[in-house]
């Protein structure tokens, strides 16, 4: 195989895509069946490097309509910048043994000029003695903006949490010091890196070690916050007083450690020891000690109001990072965290005890909603489809948008039989819904069927990989048997059932 990517005379291939309607051609017929799957993506097939397919996805995306795309120099679409590493990336695809080459991402520049973030994916395929370059073709660009407005959301949370004036502690429940601030590693001598992971105790007077447990065991057992001075020992021996105020943080309803805020008052213990020594000489000392003492107090509540609102803030990124926008249901990436946790889960429990399930599910037909609609009716579909499941799942089970029209339900402690149930709940709640949509300013009513797939796994069986793709292929085989079903899916066959 020796495509030429760049090659720029477009004669014989102008020939070949006029003189062949390339939806019923018998040439091009194996190269959009293998790329069929992908249809909701942008699709392109290239011969000698030109355009001789481009399905609706793609054209949308490029900007152009069919009559100009066809025949053109797919690599003109690519930036400059980037032409080098897609035709490199062609390269690596015709030397691979699948002649495939996987998500590279890419900028290119459609018929308006804006520039896009897209990943491409494609192989090489082989066609009655002619060779084609089948492309799919993903716009990102709405996901990169939205990477760079979170790590700017980051920066500034990370800038506010190192200037901050007070000393920050993140402290996991048995005391050792997962985060700290640039303010506690200046005023104790030590640099950040020898601060985490170190008990907190490692940096406490002994005379206050007794106390300081006690106070963290009341936060823990009472939900207690707590206000108290102590004495830090510094790297060079110094002894550093300070005040702080230690609070519980939960998520979820579960107890993931404590924040401790703190204030060097070194200079004001020092202040009020001298204001006391005088106070029989001097009444006025006293009212200089509290003038002192109320604006110390002031600046305490200035600082945790401000802490406050670094918690909320963290809060709120740490949900946007989990959370599917449009649905409100998890995301993938998180999905993939949840699966990882509850296999570990299982296998820590043990033969016998471990059982872990999950189903998959597929809108039927969204893209003729989607045609018939539009899309912004079809976004409405898929959160109406997301609140539906949740409300047929238990609170423990996880709703994620897997991609696209997909969702995916971990059931955690659930059978694969239980677990189908459930899924059945589901297939007949939506079957039986109505949703109301508007097509020409007449509201119709639509009906709106999924196709489910079932799979399970319990302690000792293969990973989390084989456990999707076995709800994968179920669901797949749901399509198969006619939709509108859920399929248990096996390691060495599926079982179909039908709607009742």
């Amino acid at each position: 195989m020796d495509p030429d990517i760049g090659q720029r005379d477009c004669s014989t291939i102008q020939d070949s895509w006029t003189i062949i309607p390339l939806d019923a051609s018998s040439i091009l017929l194996p190269v959009i069946s293998e790329v069929s799957s992908a249809s909701l993506e942008g699709c392109v097939i290239l011969e000698s490097g030109h355009v001789v397919y481009a399905n609706d996805q793609f054209l949308k995306v490029a900007g152009y309509d069919k009559g100009h795309i066809l025949g053109m120099e797919f690599i003109d679409l690519i930036s400059s910048q980037d032409q080098d590493g897609f035709a490199k990336a062609c390269e690596d695809g015709a030397g691979s043994s699948d002649g495939r080459f996987w998500d590279c991402e890419f900028m290119i520049t459609p018929f308006s000029g804006r520039r896009l973030n897209v990943l491409i994916r494609g192989g090489w395929l082989e066609a009655q003695e002619r060779t084609f370059l089948w492309l799919i073709i993903v716009d990102i660009t709405k996901t990169k903006k939205m990477e760079r407005r979170l790590k700017d959301e980051t920066q500034r949370f990370n800038e506010l949490f190192d200037r901050s004036p007070i000393g920050i502690l993140y402290l996991s429940p048995r005391g050792r010091i997962m985060e700290c601030n640039l303010f506690v590693s200046r005023i104790t001598g030590y640099s950040r890196e020898e601060i985490k992971k170190s008990p907190f105790t490692l940096f406490v007077s002994p005379g206050d070690i007794e106390d300081l447990e006690s106070d963290f065991k009341q936060i823990y057992s009472q939900d207690a916050q707590i206000k108290r001075e102590c004495v830090l020992i510094t790297r060079d021996s110094r002894e550093i007083v300070i005040e702080y105020d230690a609070r519980l943080i939960t998520r979820k309803g579960h107890k993931v450690g404590s924040l401790m805020l703190f204030t060097d008052i070194t200079e004001k213990k020092r202040l009020e020891n001298d204001l006391m020594a005088r106070n029989e000489e001097n009444e006025r000392g006293l009212w200089e000690m509290a003038e002192v003492k109320d604006a110390l107090e002031s600046r305490a509540g200035e600082l945790v109001r401000v802490t406050e609102e670094l918690e909320m803030l963290n809060e709120k990124l740490n949900l946007l990072s989990i959370t599917d926008g449009l649905t409100n249901v998890y995301n993938h990436r998180y999905f993939q965290e949840r699966l990882d946790d509850e296999i570990e889960r299982l296998n820590r429990q043990g033969k016998g005890y471990g059982v872990l399930s999950l189903f998959m599910l597929d809108i039927d037909d969204f893209k003729e909603c989607n045609d018939t609609y539009g899309h912004q009716h079809g976004d409405i579909v898929l959160e109406k489809m997301a609140r539906i499941i949740r409300e047929k799942v238990r609170t423990i089970d996880m709703v994620a948008r897997y991609g696209g029209e997909e969702f995916v339900v971990i059931l955690p402690h659930t059978t694969m039989e239980e677990a189908a149930r459930v899924a059945l709940r589901v297939n007949e709640t939506i079957r039986e819904t109505s949703f109301s949509l508007e097509r020409k300013r007449n509201t119709q009513t639509a009906r709106i069927t999924v196709s489910i797939g079932v799979g399970g796994m319990v302690y000792g069986d293969s990973g989390k990989s084989d456990l999707v793709s076995m709800a994968d292929k179920a669901l797949y085989k749901a399509k198969e048997l006619g939709k509108d079903r859920v399929v248990i899916g096996s390691k060495d066959e599926t079982t179909g059932r039908n709607k009742g």
